[in-house]
């Protein structure tokens, strides 16, 4: 972090050919491996925008490239759990990036993949990290619902 490397590797792992991507997939999901003891280090990470270059490799042919990505997510999926636990929503902050950037589709695409350790992880994110989501739209949408305009409007 204090060597500034971290926003250089993302920009690779967003833009450089795939042999340089994969050297940044390892570095930046080796960064994530020590969340429970550094979480610190992950919110920058997310912070520094690693989440989509990471959900972006996950089209990547080269099946380990994918695990490590996946296993990185994870990590950052993990802080995110914590960070859900300080807030009042109790919503995973790091769910809704990987959400927002079409990574949630890509990995519930995954659990089709032919390679099993690909779709254990990516089915294993999907049930602990994104599981409940569909019940989380229907409470939403069951709350519009409920709510019901006065049949004279209102007065203010």
């Amino acid at each position: 972090i204090d060597a500034e490397i971290f926003p250089k590797l993302i920009h690779m792992l967003a833009y450089a050919d795939l042999k340089v991507k994969r050297e940044a997939c390892w570095a930046l999901s080796n960064a994530t491996s020590m969340h429970s003891e550094q979480p610190n280090q992950v919110k920058y990470l997310v912070q520094q925008g690693c989440i989509k270059p990471l959900c972006d490799l996950l089209h990547c042919p080269d099946i380990k490239i994918i695990l490590v990505a996946l296993g990185g997510l994870n990590n950052i999926l993990e802080v995110g759990e914590t960070e859900a636990l300080a807030t009042e929503t109790g919503l995973n902050p790091y769910a809704y990036k990987v959400e927002e950037c079409g990574g949630m589709d890509i990995i519930a695409e995954l659990q089709n993949h032919k390679n099993s350790k690909i779709y254990e992880e990516s089915k294993s994110i999907i049930d602990r990290f994104f599981a409940g989501e569909d019940d989380l739209i229907q409470d939403f949408e069951q709350e519009e619902l409920d709510y019901q305009i006065p049949s004279g409007g209102f007065n203010f």
